[in-house]
């Protein structure tokens, strides 16, 4: 499948696109490497946002295995950050909730963002 190609369909900041394309790439060939107890948590992101207004016809990871891969935390928020630098609009929202969550390692939340 065509990852880039299926995202450049929608209106984008090409900017962006490359950098997240490029950044998913690496985080994909580098998670492989590594053991589970080597990376730690990690969570499955969806390549193609399923938002709504993006590509909902590739929200399940059962159907599309390729449109998955598996983050730690900090590259998940990098690329939630990238993704509404491209896209905006839902992705806008899908960030700014990743900015507001507090880690079960914090006591309190700062109003600074940040991937840490």
């Amino acid at each position: 499948m065509d990852i880039y190609n299926i995202l450049l369909s929608r209106p984008h900041n090409k900017f962006y696109l490359d950098r997240y394309i490029k950044f998913i790439n690496y985080c994909s060939k580098h998670n492989s490497e590594k053991s589970d107890k080597q990376l730690g948590y990690c969570e499955n992101h969806h390549i193609l946002p399923k938002a709504k207004d993006l590509f909902p016809e590739y929200k399940s990871f059962e159907q599309n295995p390729w449109n998955c891969v598996k983050l730690t935390t900090r590259q998940h928020f990098i690329c939630h950050y990238f993704l509404y630098k491209c896209f905006g609009n839902s992705q806008c929202f899908a960030f700014l909730s990743m900015c507001k969550q507090k880690s079960k390692h914090q006591i309190e939340r700062y109003n600074k963002i940040n991937s840490k």
